[in-house]
């Protein structure tokens, strides 16, 4: 068993697929082998039932459960698709169905505290990319895997701002666009790190001069918070995503515009911004007096 889900790693592998995912994938199969194990049967023998009990057993959240069932769905068909198995068994196990949260996002007092913190950052390296990186996530609407893996030669620069080459969810390359006023410190961070001469080609790099990773920018994130005075349950950078989205949907941008900025694969994804044009219509409403 080890040895198809060695097989089936080569091949995310060789679709590109991120490092993080890969781990996921490979630490939630074998944990599927040992529930298998237990029960003394093969991947030939598993039937829907197994599958099942095995999600149920979890005891996790629902949205924790179905991560797990589509990592399950995707190894049995890389089964079946190579004809060591007939039938992909957790294709007939149902989804949990998952009560969807409203995105959390800045108020636009919280976004004055935060301009208030990022002006008072100096124009030093580390400072200019503490600025970069939170009015990238505001102004792009980038993830966090997205902005830790540009390199210098990503960025282009030009009259009209800056156009940054990203690699996608499912390792599309896609091209950004950034505002002027972004670009100015972006510009700035650039020519720094330029004339710097290291062994990768990252365009973020830590005060060691290393790759940024995901830790590093949730930290450097969550502590421009704190100064900003931000309340806690909102520090995180999917944050600024979420208010990258806001803002476009408070703005009356097309809610199709606003999911190809923000690479949404479904549109029942980006309509879970619209909560904020449904709160301003209510508002709307309260005002009228007779």
């Amino acid at each position: 068993m080890e040895r198809m889900v060695e097989l089936f790693i080569k091949n995310l592998q060789r679709k590109n697929y991120s490092k993080a995912t890969i781990s996921e994938y490979e630490r939630e199969l074998h944990r599927f082998i040992d529930y298998l194990k237990k029960l003394g049967k093969d991947f030939k023998e598993m039937d829907r039932f197994d599958v099942e009990e095995y999600i149920f057993d979890l005891n996790i959240a629902d949205r924790t459960q179905n991560r797990a069932l589509s990592v399950i769905r995707s190894f049995c068909k890389f089964l079946q698709d190579r004809g060591y198995i007939t039938e992909n068994p957790a294709k007939q196990v149902e989804f949990a169905k998952v009560r969807t949260k409203n995105p959390v996002f800045l108020t636009d007092e919280e976004l004055t505290k935060l301009r208030k913190v990022l002006e008072a950052e100096k124009d030093d390296l580390i400072g200019l990319r503490n600025k970069t990186i939170v009015k990238l996530f505001v102004s792009t609407g980038l993830r966090v895997s997205e902005l830790v893996n540009l390199k210098v030669e990503d960025v282009n620069l030009d009259d009209s701002g800056a156009v940054l080459e990203v690699r996608r969810k499912g390792q599309e390359m896609d091209y950004v666009y950034v505002n002027k006023k972004t670009t100015q410190d972006l510009a700035k961070y650039l020519n720094l790190r330029k004339k710097m001469s290291l062994s990768h080609n990252y365009l973020f790099i830590s005060k060691n001069y290393r790759p940024l990773d995901r830790s590093n920018v949730y930290r450097l994130v969550k502590n421009i918070f704190f100064k900003a005075g931000i309340e806690k349950k909102k520090m995180g950078p999917h944050v600024l995503r979420h208010t990258f989205a806001t803002i476009l949907m408070k703005s009356n941008v097309s809610i199709y515009k606003i999911k190809r900025l923000m690479n949404h694969k479904q549109l029942s994804t980006t309509e879970r911004y619209l909560h904020v044009v449904e709160d301003d219509l209510r508002k709307t409403v309260e005002e009228i007096d007779i």
